[in-house]
């Protein structure tokens, strides 16, 4: 299948950041570390067709801010991005292995996904090596395979059984709370959150908090759909047989779940995350409508008020 080239869209305003140096240096570790398992591997380092390489060196730097300027934990978190963005193409191509049925068919043993997957699949397993939690990072990539399973789904009752699924994985180890919040989303905009896929990145931290991932799924998984929703539509990586598209307002309210939740469950780390979504609204400004630029303020002032 073609690959379409796509310019860059996320700011790179690093220097707006304290030490962004040692941030950058973590993300550079990282991705090299990636890039060289991949060489050994003999894999091609991406087969995206909806999003630039480039614009991953931004997000790798938003998922270090909050790593209390460790380098091994940033450069853990900098291979855990360019790493999900490398085996999400996988997921998401019905072109490549694993095809649809097989996804299907592995879709409750992610383990077993990734060992049918040959190199490809052993990267996921050195992702939840490299970490304190590897279950977290499973389970993100358990989510992940659900995002491709339910874009690739044939018929819309396929679909709506992959949607529905898919909440009930991302809501296991969440607090009660935040699950009767999160049942309220309508399906399709909660599957925004496979855009983040905060397990990956709090796999990497001290500790690992379900329900604090998952508001932080809900917080910046719009930002992340956003960033390339348009390219998925025009290749087909977008489907939702006559249903409706997330909507900005619901995207709004996910934002606003988070933010008046997250107090609850903060781990201590409350103003390196502020940092995090500062420089999140300015490195995705030109890709943000209004409402959604105006919800991540309001996010910030959550933040604000916890420091």
């Amino acid at each position: 299948m073609e690959k379409i080239v796509h310019k860059p869209k996320l700011s790179r305003l690093y220097q707006t950041v304290l030490n962004h140096m040692t941030i950058l240096e973590g993300v550079r570790i990282g991705e090299e570390e990636f890039l060289e398992d991949l060489r050994i591997m003999n894999l091609l380092k991406d087969s995206s067709r909806v999003h630039n390489y480039d614009d991953v060196q931004v997000q790798a730097f938003i998922v270090g801010i909050p790593s209390d300027n460790n380098p091994e934990e940033i450069a853990n978190q900098s291979y855990m991005c360019y790493a999900a963005h490398f085996i999400d193409d996988y997921f998401d191509r019905p072109d490549l292995d694993p095809y649809p049925e097989k996804l299907a068919m592995y879709r409750h043993d992610i383990k077993g996904l990734l060992d049918s997957m040959g190199n490809v699949g052993k990267i996921g397993h050195i992702m939840a090596q490299r970490v304190k939690h590897p279950e977290g990072v499973y389970k993100a990539l358990k989510r992940m395979a659900y995002g491709g399973l339910i874009q690739l789904a044939r018929n819309p009752e396929d679909q709506a059984i992959f949607l529905a699924e898919y909440k009930k994985v991302g809501l296991e180890g969440v607090s009660d709370a935040i699950k009767e919040e999160v049942l309220k989303i309508r399906d399709i905009p909660y599957w925004t959150t496979n855009k983040f896929l905060g397990e990956f990145f709090f796999a990497a931290e001290p500790a690992l908090d379900y329900t604090l991932a998952e508001l932080w799924n809900l917080a910046i998984g719009p930002a992340g759909y956003l960033h390339d929703n348009c390219e998925e539509e025009q290749t087909g990586e977008l489907n939702f047989f006559g249903e409706e598209n997330p909507t900005i307002d619901e995207l709004v309210e996910m934002i606003h779940i988070a933010s008046k939740n997250i107090r609850d469950y903060e781990n201590g780390r409350a103003s390196q995350r502020l940092e995090q979504v500062r420089f999140l609204r300015k490195a995705f400004e030109p890709v943000f409508p209004v409402k959604i630029f105006e919800a991540y303020q309001r996010l910030e002032e959550q933040l604000c008020a916890m420091q």
